[in-house]
């Protein structure tokens, strides 16, 4: 990474330097640890001085609330339908993705060819099922005539 010297960080405090330029001071700035410790090292009593006596007590509240009222404002911003319609774009192509790559896989063929075996084993069980139903049916209906004689007799 390229470091700034002293008397690039001078230039552009004075503003002396061309815009590009400056952007670039800028973006290092925003990356560089040791080059901000050397830029901020520049900076006087005299001007620290110079900016409490332009700076609002209230300042930073004042910055606060407009970072919150910012915050506030993106997060209603999510809620809108064209943020809405964009996801539900977004959800489309996912999901139309994921079919084409299932289909082109053979996984929904894989699907209908597996249906009859197991539409023969569901038919199986159910037969199972129905007979022993039947079974009940059976015991129940005896337990009930035996009920009914039991009674008649006495």
């Amino acid at each position: 990474m390229k470091h700034y010297q002293e008397k690039d960080w001078r230039a552009y405090r004075l503003g002396l330097l061309p815009e590009e330029e400056e952007l670039l001071l800028e973006e290092h700035l925003e990356r560089c640890d040791q080059c901000l410790e050397n830029f901020l090292a520049l900076i006087t009593e005299k001007e620290i001085s110079q900016a409490k006596r332009r700076i609002s007590p209230n300042f930073t509240d004042s910055v606060l609330n407009l970072l919150r009222e910012e915050e506030n404002s993106k997060f209603k911003g999510k809620n809108s339908s064209s943020y809405q319609r964009k996801n539900i774009f977004i959800y489309y192509l996912a999901v139309s993705a994921i079919t084409i790559i299932l289909m082109g896989s053979g996984f929904f063929q894989a699907l209908v060819d597996k249906l009859p075996s197991v539409e023969t084993d569901f038919s199986r069980q159910e037969e199972r099922y129905v007979d022993s139903f039947e079974w009940t049916r059976k015991v129940t209906d005896k337990a009930a005539n035996w009920l009914y004689n039991f009674e008649t007799k006495s």
